[in-house]
């Protein structure tokens, strides 16, 4: 259902046509044609599969067909509006038919009542006529004249019998009255507009007066009487030739209530826009309605419950279920109970998972209200879609492979626990024998990050962090306990325990090498598997001389050597497979060393970041990065931008961005204006475009990520909330004088700013900045701004996605 939707409960009835009478059979070239229904209809139902009008009109002496406009709902959904694609032909006579074959039905899928064969309208055509040619006419008005029991949210719509010129047309010629007063919101009337080839036209025959302002409705009263007064004296309707339509009044009543004013969940219910298997299965409150008064007597609450077929999720099934409202009561609630959302012989759902949408209608005497749909947040413009699951996630596995149950192994400080599950993961809660990630049901601990798997198999995700910075590599493995939650609060039905080892430590261990043994444990980089019979070499370096002291082989990839006995320690290490690697100035006695595979070949990201036209990604100077890789690759200008046909925006594609294999990833772009001077006014401005996606599994050598699609409008909306709007990140001088070797600049410095992100193992691109100065003084300075999600208490911190602080990246190349 839409904005307003009409929704009963029984199959929808043809009701009327027009025009009709005089009206019909001297009917201008010009003339409209309304089919009214009992109910609104699904607009896709107008058109049969293969495009066809579910409508047919037929030249009557030739039995030829004419062809027609496409149908255009008006009139809350209830009124189709049609219109021979050229002028009807003078004195000749036209019929309009149901088309054989159709299936008009309405909102819940319900075919229209009746199979009428007959036809519906027929009009003589005859503009010439004496009481046509100088005489606009009213031939069809919504709500029906002297009808009574109408929604007061009702669309007022009027036909007339030729096009009409819009300009005389406003909130005085097209005057509505509610007991004799203009209503509180009062718009101006608009003539309908129909598509023909991708092309916009005005119907100048039809105009509406829609009592809505954005998404919201506007009710103009209850119980009122209500006079539509169309070209007074004072205020003439002009037709397109030039005639005065004569003063013309029309006139209904609307009911005694009125729509409800809210459908939410209950007060503090979690999560408030989606059902999970507690709403479902249980017996709890699941909605709260809000009533604009109380109603009369004996009124009914019908509600409206759309979601995904679970014989086939493809299409949408709808239930209708009725509940008394209690009397004297402006607010009531009902449970799943109520609403019978279990099949009782299988005591499944009867909803697929998938998106829902709940829709309510009071009845009272046969009377209706209009539709007010569930909103999980009123207090925002948008009507959200709620999310409907009964399915309990799956932790599939963790660590980079997603299929470690008892233990897993990570590169980077803290314990983010990441792994695949079924299906995205909302939140997890993670706890350790001495601290946990924190939160609660109601407060919980965001996921870090969550993104399906690019293989279709479930979802990747990442917890938010439990804070225990770097383990000593002496001590046992950590211990843990991890339970994930969907985004509706399903929990896995298992939670997963078993024990985390840190890789890649140096130190804390219990002091410095020097006059000590040292501890040293060598790993593969990207497998992070514990390497055997590597040579570990030690020396000491003193004033310049380096002297060898002592050396062994790893047995489970551990070895003790000793230590500089004066001076500093370097530890050089040698396996076959893996590079050279040497580590100089040994802090402490435990160390760990990751070991790069030689003649590892990086992979590579490709995909395309995407821009609604506003955004101005087509022009923006794009910087690129992922965390697996160490510098922000830069694509700029409208190279590799595209307009997306049928849709407002933009797709700029990227490829080949080489990234380290191994390991998880994130990947991020900023786009910025680099015409704007970056001051603290001007952040929201100068950064144009974020967006973010993660966690993607590791590649192997050489393998390619692709399709990857970035939304280029996180946290950036000017119209958003204050923390989502970019802001000025800071500023700093620097020199690049005195550097030794470094020669000419090869173009400017580069500033970006980066944050460290939860399990990931590189750093993660969050903004941008300017850089100015002089390259032949060398000093310069870095003036930097932040997406609104990432700054400072933004969402990304909140989530646990992101640490506290960020950091500003200058890069300067020489030639």
């Amino acid at each position: 259902p839409s904005l307003g939707s009409f929704l009963v409960e029984g199959r929808p009835q043809f009701l009327a046509a027009a025009p009709s009478g005089d009206a019909a059979t001297a009917a201008h070239s010009d003339t409209p044609m309304f089919v009214e229904f009992s109910e609104s209809l699904n607009p896709a139902t107008l058109f049969l599969e293969d495009g066809t009008s579910a409508f047919q009109m037929i030249q009557v002496l030739s039995g030829v067909e004419v062809p027609l406009q496409p149908p255009v709902l008006v009139g809350d959904g209830r009124v189709v509006v049609l219109l021979p694609a050229m002028e009807f032909t003078e004195l000749e006579e036209f019929q309009l038919f149901f088309r054989e074959g159709h299936e008009i039905a309405d909102l819940s899928g319900q075919l229209l009542l009746d199979d009428i064969t007959e036809a519906i309208v027929t009009l003589g055509i005859n503009s010439e006529a004496d009481d046509v040619v100088n005489t606009p006419r009213v031939i069809y008005s919504y709500p029906p004249d002297s009808s009574i029991n109408n929604g007061d949210t009702s669309e007022i719509v009027i036909g007339f019998d030729r096009a009409m010129d819009g300009t005389t047309i406003d909130v005085d010629s097209f005057a509505v009255t509610v007991d004799g007063a203009a209503p509180g919101f009062n718009p101006e009337p608009e003539a309908v507009r129909v598509t023909v080839d991708s092309v916009q036209l005005l119907l100048d025959q039809v105009f509406v007066w829609t009592p809505q302002d954005g998404d919201e409705l506007q009710p103009y009263g209850l119980d009122g009487d209500v006079v539509v007064t169309l070209s007074d004296n004072l205020n003439e309707i002009i037709s397109e030739d030039g005639d005065t339509l004569p003063e013309t009044e029309t006139a209904f009543s609307t009911s005694d209530f009125s729509l409800p004013d809210l459908v939410v969940k209950p007060a503090g219910a979690f999560p408030p826009n989606g059902f999970g298997r507690a709403d479902v299965f249980g017996s709890e409150f699941i909605l709260d309605v809000t009533l604009a008064a109380v109603p009369p007597g004996g009124t009914e609450a019908v509600f409206h419950i759309f979601g995904r077929s679970p014989m086939d999720p493809l299409f949408t099934r709808s239930l209708i279920r009725t509940v008394a409202v209690p009397a004297g009561v402006t607010e009531f609630s009902v449970t799943s109970d109520e609403l019978i959302l279990i099949d009782t012989d299988t005591g499944e759902s009867l909803f697929a998972d998938g998106l829902a949408q709940v829709a309510v209608v009071l009845l009272n005497a046969g009377a209706h209200s209009a539709s007010r749909r569930f909103d999980s947040d009123p207090t925002t413009l948008a009507i959200d879609n709620p999310i409907f699951d009964t399915t309990a996630p799956v932790l599939l596995g963790l660590g980079a492979s997603g299929d470690g149950i008892l233990s897993f192994v990570g590169e980077v400080r803290d314990f983010a626990a990441f792994g695949r599950a079924s299906e995205p993961v909302a939140f997890a809660f993670v706890s350790t024998p001495t601290m946990t990630n924190g939160g609660t049901i109601e407060q919980p601990p965001a996921a870090a990050f969550s993104t399906p798997s690019p293989d279709g198999l479930g979802a990747y995700f990442i917890a938010a962090p439990v804070p225990v910075g770097s383990l000593d590599p002496g001590a046992a493995p950590l211990a843990y306990e991890i339970t994930i939650f969907d985004e509706v609060l399903n929990s896995a039905t298992v939670s997963l325990a078993g024990t985390f080892s840190q890789v890649g430590v140096v130190g804390p261990g219990s002091g410095a090498p020097t006059g000590s043994t040292v501890g040293v444990r060598i790993f593969d980089a990207v497998t992070l598997d514990p390497i055997d019979n590597a040579l570990v070499f030690s020396y000491q370096e003193l004033n310049g001389g380096v002297v060898f002291v002592d050396d062994a082989a790893t047995v489970g990839g551990a070895a003790s050597v000793a230590g500089a006995a004066t001076g500093s320690t370097i530890i050089t290490v040698d396996a076959d497979g893996f590079d050279l690697f040497s580590f100089h100035g040994v802090p402490r006695d435990a160390i760990d060393i990751l070991l790069q595979p030689t003649g590892l070949l990086s992979g590579a990201v490709a995909g395309s970041v995407l821009g609604s036209t506003g955004s101005e990604i087509n022009i923006a100077d794009r910087a690129l990065q992922d965390t697996r890789t160490l510098l922000p690759e830069r694509f700029t200008g409208t190279s590799g931008c595209q307009f997306l046909s049928g849709a407002l925006g933009f797709q700029c594609d990227f490829d080949g961005l080489p990234v380290r294999p191994g390991r998880l990833g994130g990947l991020s772009v900023v786009g910025v204006d680099n015409d704007l001077l970056l001051s603290p006014g001007t952040a929201a401005q100068f950064l144009t475009n974020f967006a973010l996606a993660a966690p993607f599994g590791p590649l192997v050598s050489a393998g390619v990520q692709e399709n990857t699609v970035l939304n280029a409008g996180m946290g950036l909306s000017e119209d958003s909330s204050a923390e989502e709007i970019p802001v000025f990140f800071g500023d700093t001088a620097f020199t690049l004088g005195g550097l030794t070797q470094f020669g000419t600049l090869n173009g400017d410095p580069i500033t970006s700013v980066e944050a460290v992100a939860a399990g990931l193992a590189g750093p993660l691109l969050v903004g941008a900045g300017q850089v100015t100065g002089t390259a032949n003084t060398s000093i310069f300075a870095g003036t930097t701004a932040v997406a609104g999600i990432a700054r400072p208490g933004g969402g990304l911190e909140a989530s646990g996605a992101i640490s506290p602080e960020s950091f500003m990246r200058i890069s300067a190349t020489d030639t």
